[in-house]
């Protein structure tokens, strides 16, 4: 008899310890929803970006006119882009400096920002004849940052030689993408700065 109870004991605490277990991973599962927000999302999907620097050489062709610069902010950073007239390839240069150069005086230009983000694009602010492209209305505020998180100041350093200059100055050191979007009148490099 006591050997029947034993085992009629042995039998509850076995089925009391299975239920609690149930119950622990139904709650366990229940307590760690996988959520995901539609950013985390957009973010996922960002190109791999790096700080260093960038270049391409343009074909030994005339090269694009520079015919507009703009700025936005997307989930994979800060953009800033440079829209030239069409062509298949966009030479550039573009690296962290300490300062940005004038383009042809080589003298200093402040810029905001503990580093500035230097873009040497292979496109003119004016055609064959001279006549501007890309007018400058103010140099030292080419775009509206107030919507981005990173970039604080785009300044204008010149065009001459077939190549504009500009800096981005921005709060530290970020990875960087560039992208170049030929399109049919079109084609746009763009600067793409990680949050």
């Amino acid at each position: 008899m006591t050997s029947f109870l034993r085992s009629a004991r042995m039998g509850m605490i076995a089925a009391m310890l299975v239920l609690s277990g149930v119950a622990a991973t139904g709650t366990a599962s229940a307590a760690t929803p996988t959520v995901h927000s539609s950013e985390a999302r957009a973010r996922a999907a960002c190109a791999p970006a790096s700080a260093a620097a960038k270049s391409l050489t343009p074909p030994e062709v005339v090269p694009p006119t520079l015919l507009d610069i703009t700025a936005d902010h997307g989930p994979c950073g800060d953009r800033v882009i440079f829209e030239v007239s069409a062509a298949t390839t966009v030479g550039y240069q573009i690296g962290y400096e300490r300062q940005l150069l004038g383009i042809g005086s080589g003298l200093p230009i402040d810029v905001l920002g503990r580093m500035v983000l230097v873009v040497t694009i292979s496109a003119p602010a004016y055609d064959e004849e001279g006549d501007a492209t890309y007018v400058v209305e103010d140099p030292t505020n080419l775009v509206d940052v107030s919507g981005l998180t990173s970039v604080e100041q785009v300044v204008w350093a010149g065009s001459m030689r077939g190549e504009s200059r500009v800096g981005i100055g921005v709060d530290r050191v970020r990875p960087f993408n560039v992208t170049v979007d030929p399109g049919r009148n079109v084609t746009r490099l763009i600067v793409e700065i990680a949050p």
